[in-house]
């Protein structure tokens, strides 16, 4: 490796027992990368099963790799931040672990940053049939939970509004932005950073810019199994901590989100394991 060489662009993939889908998206990396040694991958590693030897084996490649471990379980957020302490690019790009690169993006994004209001890049992100997938979203307000069918025709069309935020499936940022913003929050453990994030550099800087690049596309494998209660408790955990956070005003969320509960039992199938109790957990952390 040249030791010289500056780092342009760090990676960070947060891991907990991911193994069935970090090695391929390593491996994806390596096929793909188009900036050498100007890259380097930082793995944050939740307390995984696998053994930290044997995973440190399998992971050998030109540009500079490290694998952190937490010794506990982070969370996203956390887990993020704790890889930017480490980054040592310019460019931060928080990808997935369950993410396959289908073609060259690096230089391309760091080019864009060229543009000092951008503050986040997003890229399409296609499921394995490489059709089109969740690439971007309505920063969370108060009737974000209303746009879904909006949300996915848009990304179909890609068609992303200025008050929309990319996925953190593959996200880049200026490493140095997203320090004064004072990263991830930790009290949300798992979901609903993006729109922290967006809300966090609204406030702080004028003019941003949350870039979605079409031409740019990766594979996002989304394995993320059965909701379970765990996922569904946290979810709406970070999401009311999130509206405290920026203070909207608690008594209206409580209400739409109650009058979202009667529109989904009158007019559709719902899922039973993730909303039956959606209205209990609301008024369970707006109330604590």
């Amino acid at each position: 490796m040249n030791v010289q060489s500056k780092i342009k662009l760090s990676i960070v993939i947060v891991t907990y027992n991911s193994q069935d889908y970090i090695y391929n998206c390593l491996e994806s990396i390596n096929k793909f990368n188009d900036i050498g040694n100007d890259l380097e991958v930082i793995i944050i590693d939740n307390k995984s099963n696998e053994d930290a030897e044997l995973m440190s084996s399998k992971i050998t490649y030109d540009f500079n790799t490290r694998i952190i471990y937490s010794g506990n379980n982070l969370g996203f957020g956390v887990g993020n931040n704790l890889g930017v302490d480490f980054a040592k690019g310019e460019i931060v790009c928080f990808l997935n672990a369950d993410t396959i690169l289908i073609e060259k993006i690096f230089k391309k994004a760091i080019k864009r940053f060229s543009k000092p209001n951008i503050r986040t890049l997003g890229v399409k992100l296609l499921n394995e049939k490489k059709e089109s997938e969740l690439s971007f979203f309505f920063i969370r307000g108060y009737f974000s939970s209303f746009s879904s069918f909006l949300v996915f025709k848009l990304n179909s069309l890609n068609l992303k509004f200025k008050n929309m935020i990319t996925s953190g499936a593959c996200m880049f940022v200026r490493a140095k932005d997203f320090s004064l913003v004072g990263g991830f929050n930790p009290n949300m453990f798992l979901y609903h950073e993006e729109s922290y994030l967006a809300r966090k550099f609204l406030n702080h800087f004028n003019n941003n810019i949350f870039y979605f690049d079409k031409s740019l596309k990766l594979i996002h494998l989304e394995k993320s199994g059965k909701a379970s209660k765990m996922l569904s408790t946290e979810y709406y955990k970070s999401m009311v901590f999130y509206y405290k956070y920026f203070n909207f005003n608690m008594k209206w969320i409580s209400k739409i989100f109650y009058f979202k509960q009667i529109l989904i039992d009158l007019f559709s199938k719902p899922n039973k394991a993730i909303i039956e109790n959606e209205s209990k957990l609301i008024n369970f952390f707006i109330n604590k």
